[in-house]
């Protein structure tokens, strides 16, 4: 089970204004490639030394250990929307965390793609 922080009306507001805004511009995936529901994302994080795909989904119920993101988490928020070599920070369980967007892509080109332990190890526990 991920762990969720609450969000406020606000930010939900903003979350949902941000993925309709994406569902009327049609640029679900499409070049250039921009982070959001159903694209999967490499993030690198220096300070961790690790590197990860992760699937953005629109379930509260994602799971990381499968590599699905939810886009209502802190991190799938941080990353909606983001180009390629965009750095975002997140703070996740009360620390402060640093990613760099390597690569975005379909979810249907990178069904081998390896598991995403670090994030499963690091955000859920």
């Amino acid at each position: 089970m991920s762990a969720l922080v609450p969000l406020t009306p606000l930010m939900l507001h903003n979350t949902m204004q941000q993925l309709e805004d994406r569902k009327t511009s049609e640029q679900d995936c499409l070049a250039p490639l921009k982070v959001s529901l159903g694209c999967a994302v490499y993030l690198e994080s220096e300070q961790q030394q690790s590197k990860s795909w992760l699937t953005l989904v629109a379930s509260p119920d994602a799971n990381l250990q499968q590599g699905e993101l939810s886009v209502l988490s802190p991190l799938g928020q941080a990353i909606l929307g983001k180009d390629v070599g965009d750095e975002v920070q997140v703070r996740i369980l009360g620390s402060a965390m640093r990613f760099v967007i390597a690569e975005i892509t379909k979810t249907q080109s990178i069904s081998n793609i390896e598991s995403p332990t670090f994030f499963a190890e690091q955000i859920v526990s």
